[in-house]
């Protein structure tokens, strides 16, 4: 071999390790990323269309037509959503399975009670306790097999990341954090000795014979987080190991995916300036605005009752206006009134503007309450119909405090370049903010909405919020 010449060793060997990488990827059974997101929903529909079946045929009374049993699937798929059973796939214990699936099907009983009045004979007494127990045993049965079975065994992925710097050790914290039951990390390449980001993480070889070591080390998935590109780039590994059918993903892509927010310690300009921005699309943002007016419009009118009853107790109980009018920053940094239901006392500002905090001791009883089920928000619907605001998007912050953040966090600005929302994603997937790490923190969402900005996101986000208001997560 050696009178071969070292560039046909070379090729030879490279193509004996090409073919080692191409056979164990055939050999390893896994299942995509949108497959895995998708089973859970579709499992469980089928499951409880499923049901309808079962029980037809027992009770055999024809009661059940595809109309009412599509209502019932609908509102049960909602209940699960409700109860976090599609935010990614857990392995969770079997009591919180038993927990998850009672109070889902507790909330589906609910929301169809009144509409057995609009359409009887969804079901009678005896049929209905069936069904639901039916119910109750086919997605109790499936997710125990879907969690402990299907996943582990055929959609869990051997990772290896690049890099072994501060950059790596957040990629692995967010795998370990939200992905270990899909990601296995398996270690890291370094190229220097002190690039070692702790002693915890393993240390598998040098990037430069990357290949060797995704051959070694069976890896399904290899992620790129190096801190700088000064260390070595295996740039013809990548691209052979991708070829072979190896995923290959960026770190701050996998973290994005993870995390649903932007890793902005490490983020570069050019990934926000060069991002598909929704302003350039008029058609989406036009429907954008539609939705949003008739939204608002049909909110306010079915909260009409809820308005004057509030409007009466704030009245009755504490001295000051019914409407709190305050100052915040909008789309392009323009600043516009905001309307809320008081739930302050009226002198809560005289010692000048600041953060609100957990049981702050300004918030009047009823305002308390208000705050808790998001009803002091509701005035904001009126912002919406006027367009100072969009159902969906970043929270819109006082100018005093604005001025504050643009110049403690990088990129901060850039939440102006959307109309602010009466809910958002930071909202929905972070707790309420009040110091400048909140405001960064949230920024990181709020970025992650913007960059990844379509109406199926706004869509997640207000059921996101039914479910915040349900439960009461995250008011203060």
């Amino acid at each position: 071999m050696a009178s071969l010449g070292p560039q046909v060793v070379s090729a030879v060997n490279e193509a004996r390790v090409s073919a080692g990488i191409r056979d164990w990827v055939s050999r390893r059974p896994r299942l995509g990323g949108d497959l895995l997101k998708l089973m859970p929903i579709a499992g469980d529909t089928l499951l409880a269309a499923l049901s309808f079946t079962l029980i037809g045929q027992l009770q055999q009374d024809g009661e059940y037509s595809w109309l009412k049993d599509a209502l019932y699937v609908l509102m049960l798929v909602l209940a699960l959503f409700l109860h976090e059973m599609y935010g990614g796939v857990k392995q969770r214990r079997t009591s919180e399975l038993i927990t998850a699936l009672v109070g889902s099907l507790g909330l589906t009983l609910l929301m169809i009670a009144p509409v057995t009045y609009v359409m009887p004979g969804i079901a009678n007494g005896f049929s209905l306790l069936a069904l639901v127990a039916v119910q109750f045993l086919l997605l109790l049965s499936w997710r125990s097999l879907l969690e402990r079975g299907v996943i582990p065994h055929f959609g869990r992925q051997r990772v290896l990341i690049v890099g072994a710097g501060s950059r790596a050790r957040r990629i692995r914290e967010a795998l370990q954090q939200k992905g270990t039951v899909i990601f296995e990390v398996i270690g890291c390449t370094a190229d220097r000795e002190e690039e070692s980001a702790s002693d915890s993480f393993r240390r598998v070889g040098a990037s430069r014979d990357l290949a060797g070591l995704v051959q070694r080390e069976q890896i399904d998935h290899v992620v790129v987080a190096q801190d700088n590109s000064r260390n070595v780039f295996p740039a013809a590994d990548l691209l052979q190991l991708k070829q072979s059918g190896v995923a290959v993903s960026e770190g701050e892509y996998m973290y994005e995916r993870l995390m649903g927010k932007l890793l902005t310690d490490y983020v570069r300009p050019s990934v926000l300036i060069f991002a598909s921005s929704p302003m350039h699309h008029t058609l989406q943002i036009w429907t954008k605005n539609a939705i949003d007016f008739i939204v608002a419009l049909l909110l306010l009118i079915v909260t009409l009752p809820v308005t004057i009853t509030v409007a009466i107790l704030i009245k009755l109980t504490s001295r000051g206006p019914i409407i709190y009018k305050q100052q915040r920053v909008g789309l392009g940094g323009k600043v516009f009134t905001i309307y809320k239901f008081r739930s302050m006392c009226s002198d809560a500002e005289k010692d000048g503007v600041r953060w609100a905090a957990t049981n702050d001791s300004r918030v009047t009883p009823v305002g308390r309450f208000m705050r808790r089920a998001r009803i002091d928000e509701l005035p904001q619907l009126i912002n919406v119909l006027k367009g100072d605001m969009s159902m969906v998007g970043p929270r819109p912050e006082r100018p005093q405090f604005v001025d504050q953040l643009k110049r403690s966090i990088p990129f901060y600005d850039l939440r102006h370049t959307m109309r602010p929302g009466l809910s958002g994603w930071a909202q929905v997937r972070y707790r309420y903010g009040s110091s400048i790490e909140d405001a960064q923190e949230k920024l990181r969402y709020d970025l992650y909405y913007i960059k990844n900005y379509s109406l199926f996101l706004d869509l997640t986000i207000l059921l996101e919020t039914t479910k915040v208001v349900i439960f009461g997560w995250g008011a203060r």
